[in-house]
C-alpha cells in the first residue's frame, strides 16, 4: 500500500488540480494503471532482443505480464535503483523533496485517504525504470497540480485585473485561487468540455 493515508493537499492544491481532473482520485488510479503497463510493454520491448539471442530461451509466453516475469527472473535482470547503485548515482527524489518542502498550513485535504493499492508485480515494473514509485507518484501529481493552477490563472486572472469592484488583487497564489474559485462564473476544464 502506497501513501496509506493518502497524499496530503492543500485546498489551493486540490482546487487547480480539479480544475483539469474532474475527478483526482480516480484520474491517479487511471494514471497509475495506465503507466503500469506502459512500463511492462517497455520493458519487453527493451529485453525481446535479449530473449530472442539466448539459446537458453526456448518458448517466449504470449501473455505479457507472463514474459514481463519471465524477464524480471533473470540473473541479468536489474531494477533502475540496482543499476543506479552500480553507477554510484545516489536515489534521486526530487519531486518528493518538493512536496516536502511547501508548507500546507491547516487546510489541507487527503487525495486518496485510503492509500493507493499496487500489486507487487505492478510496482516491479515501474521500477525497472523508475528508483521510487511513491517520488513518481508525488510528480504527477504535483505537475497536474501546476498544470491546473496555470491554466486557471491564464485563464481567471484577466478577469480579475478587469473587475470594477476589485481595487487590488491577493499577493498570494492561495488567495488568487480561492477568489477565482469563489466567482460566480468560474468553471473548470471539464465542466467547461461538458458545456
Amino acid at each position: 500500500m502506497l501513501f496509506p493515508s493518502g497524499i496530503t493537499l492543500s485546498k489551493m492544491e486540490l482546487d487547480c488540480l480539479k480544475h483539469v481532473e474532474a475527478d483526482p482520485e480516480t484520474w491517479l488510479l487511471e494514471t497509475l494503471a495506465t503507466y503500469v503497463q506502459y512500463r511492462r510493454d517497455a520493458l519487453i520491448r527493451e529485453w525481446e532482443p535479449v530473449l530472442l539471442a539466448d539459446p537458453a530461451v526456448r518458448r517466449i509466453p504470449k501473455n505479457p505480464d507472463t514474459v514481463a516475469r519471465l524477464i524480471m527472473a533473470r540473473p541479468d535482470f536489474k531494477t533502475r535503483a540496482q543499476q543506479d547503485e552500480e553507477q554510484e548515482e545516489p536515489l534521486y527524489l526530487y519531486n518528493t523533496r518538493k512536496y516536502e518542502e511547501k508548507e500546507r498550513g491547516r487546510d489541507t485535504v487527503a487525495l486518496c485517504p485510503g492509500g493507493i493499492a499496487i500489486t507487487n508485480q505492478h510496482a516491479a515494473y515501474i521500477l525497472a525504470h523508475v528508483q521510487d514509485i511513491s517520488d513518481f507518484i508525488i510528480g504527477a501529481v504535483m505537475g497536474s497540480v501546476h498544470r491546473g493552477k496555470v491554466k486557471m490563472m491564464r485563464q481567471y486572472q484577466p478577469a480579475l485585473v478587469a473587475d470594477p469592484n476589485t481595487d487590488d488583487l491577493p499577493a498570494t497564489e492561495a488567495e488568487q485561487v480561492a477568489l477565482i474559485v469563489a466567482r460566480p462564473e468560474y468553471r473548470t476544464l471539464p465542466q467547461q468540455a461538458r458545456g
